[in-house]
């Protein structure tokens, strides 16, 4: 008989909620408020397009700031607390605003029951909500509906074969959206999604609202919110927002002590700098590696080719002829005293450039090299000048590596 009661609305609501200075940061950009000054969002016509149809823009009309967040980044370290504050916000924004829909979302609906799924069922729970009294889970349908009938629904955003255009998502209207591990993700099956955010929209939060949570990656997360291929920071477009989180965020301190001992444990340098640190820069290895003891730590050294070029030694050019998704020249040179070869510069050649790594193309050193072919390892002499197109790393490498 329960299932069939009418939902009732709770007499005494304990929200407990304390969240650290970055999670207060994130928390900011996620309201119906302006981040900066609190004010009320609004709409701005700024023109027409070519069929003439009008074209507005979010505004804060307190400040005038039109830099309103509305896809928002929380990205890093493991265990700082960046599912937990998307489940506190979902929650939260449901119990604010009545007969909306919040989207929770993963790759597939088996991690995401696992997961996000439960944190929300928790924090229902800690506020002292009652199931079948305050609110109902279907777990057929994927649904948790409140008394007022706002809800959270469960999505899978794997790419499918037989739907690449994500036409499945194609009939939904919801409010807001928040999508655990986004680098499993495909950047289109994000963009279409956040095209579906307009379910009263317009009553409560003025623009849509996604937010996305995950650990350092190397894909279109990184280049989108974080950093370019070069490793330099890039501007993010209007209404996108990143904010790093690091387990030291966490402000459960209990929580904090434990997890950071157990992250330290971790003997693999490049999982350890994305899941403890937070590093985007990590550098992954493979059981093909020349160096098998290489240690990005240790033998990457920012701003190497200044420290240690000597433009009285000859270069060695070690060419990758690939024709995808680019083209790479490494240029080394020897320290036969202290038994040591600098890597001291990378060229890449993209495709898009209509460049071929070809050394006629660049200009600042003027040096007797040895180039070192990948295909016959023949070894020549050239007379050339490199300029560098792409220089992100720059590595020692000694007998300690090999």
């Amino acid at each position: 008989m329960g299932k069939l009661r009418k939902l009732i609305a709770p007499d005494n609501l304990h929200i407990d909620f304390s969240p650290s200075p970055k999670q207060y940061e994130l928390w900011k950009l996620l309201q119906p408020e302006c981040p900066l000054c609190g004010g009320f969002i609004q709409q701005q016509l700024i023109g027409h397009d070519q069929n003439n149809n009008p074209q507005y823009k979010p505004f804060c009309g307190k400040c005038g700031n039109h830099n309103i967040p509305q896809l928002i980044l929380g990205g890093g370290a493991a265990g700082g607390g960046k599912s937990y504050l998307a489940s506190v916000w979902l929650v939260s924004s449901c119990i604010r605003f009545g007969e909306i829909r919040a989207v929770v979302a993963r790759k597939t609906l088996k991690s995401l029951k696992e997961s996000t799924w439960n944190t929300i069922r928790m924090v229902i729970k800690r506020w002292g909500l009652v199931e079948d009294v305050h609110y109902r889970v279907n777990n057929i349908a994927g649904t948790l509906r409140f008394w007022n009938d706002s809800v959270i629904l469960m999505l899978d955003m794997a790419d499918q074969p037989s739907d690449p255009n994500f036409e499945r998502f194609g009939s939904m209207e919801a409010t807001i959206c928040a999508v655990d591990e986004v680098s499993e993700i495909s950047q289109k099956a994000i963009e279409v999604l956040f095209s579906r955010l307009r379910w009263r929209t317009h009553e409560t939060f003025m623009v849509s609202k996604m937010l996305l949570t995950t650990n350092p990656t190397t894909n279109w997360v990184r280049g989108r919110f974080v950093q370019d291929d070069n490793g330099d920071r890039v501007t993010c477009r209007e209404g996108e927002f990143y904010v790093p989180f690091s387990v030291f965020d966490n402000p459960d301190i209990g929580f904090r002590q434990t997890y950071e001992a157990a992250l330290n444990k971790i003997s693999d340098q490049a999982t350890k700098e994305r899941l403890l640190y937070g590093n985007w820069d990590f550098v992954e290895a493979n059981d093909m590696a020349i160096y098998g003891k290489f240690d990005g730590s240790k033998h990457l050294i920012t701003g190497l080719k200044e420290k240690v070029y000597d433009p009285t030694r000859p270069l060695i050019t070690v060419w990758d002829f690939n024709v995808a998704p680019q083209m790479s020249v490494l240029l080394a040179q020897v320290d036969y005293e202290n038994k040591k070869l600098y890597i001291i510069e990378e060229i890449l050649a993209q495709l898009q450039r209509n460049m071929y790594a070809n050394p006629l193309f660049f200009k600042p050193y003027l040096f007797l090299a040895f180039c070192v072919g990948t295909t016959d390892f023949s070894i020549r002499r050239w007379w050339c000048s490199f300029d560098c197109v792409s220089s992100k790393w720059y590595g020692v490498v000694s007998e300690d590596s090999i």
